[in-house]
């Protein structure tokens, strides 16, 4: 998982920008107690997906960006919620699926409690998660298009955490600068065209 997340979007239609309208949360926990565990997961209506990793594996990911650990499934209206765990096969020509998650989602989907299951049903495991960010937007509308830039913005409300999310929104800000700066210099055909006809 990414404790940091830094993105541009540039949409030309209201449609698209529709389409991603969603609800992404960034959870952490534990497996069976003791395995400090990672989430993050996107809700869209009944469907959820995601990545996640847990403390035996997040050194690996985090040194070598291994996004192998993807999470697909649904949530019921009653906040049961199944996730298919699937890994990375390269043999398989694809992804092999190794697990599943199985529980309940609070109200609030700020926590996640049950039970993990292998493939063989032969080890059952608890799992525990809390959400400690979610992702935020900053839109910046132009003329004929629109700059989305995502960052996680933490739950914690000390003035140090705070503070950190105020930091990230500023770096989306500059991001998104940037990126109408390269924009204007190295796409649009016609040199009188300013940022503000964009």
């Amino acid at each position: 998982m990414r404790l940091l997340s830094l993105c541009i979007f540039i949409l030309f239609d209201d449609l698209a920008v529709q389409s991603i309208m969603q609800s992404d949360l960034y959870y952490v926990g534990t497996i069976n107690n003791t395995l400090a565990a990672q989430m993050d997961l996107t809700f869209l209506k009944s469907k959820v997906s995601g990545h996640y990793t847990y403390d035996r594996v997040l050194y690996h990911y985090l040194m070598y960006d291994d996004d192998s650990l993807h999470i697909n499934g649904t949530m019921t209206n009653t906040n049961s919620i199944t996730l298919d765990e699937n890994i990375h096969d390269e043999q398989a020509g694809g992804e092999r699926n190794t697990g599943r998650f199985t529980g309940i989602v609070s109200p609030d989907r700020l926590h996640i409690k049950g039970n993990w299951k292998s493939i063989d049903g032969k080890h059952v495991l608890p799992f525990s998660l809390r959400a400690v960010a979610e992702y935020h937007e900053r839109r910046s509308k132009r003329r004929h298009f629109q700059l989305i830039g995502s960052f996680l913005f933490f739950l914690n409300p000390s003035p140090a955490w705070q503070a950190l999310n105020v930091r990230l929104l500023r770096e989306v800000i500059s991001e998104q600068q940037t990126f109408l700066r390269n924009y204007m210099e190295n796409v649009l055909d016609s040199p009188q065209n300013s940022l503000h006809d964009y």
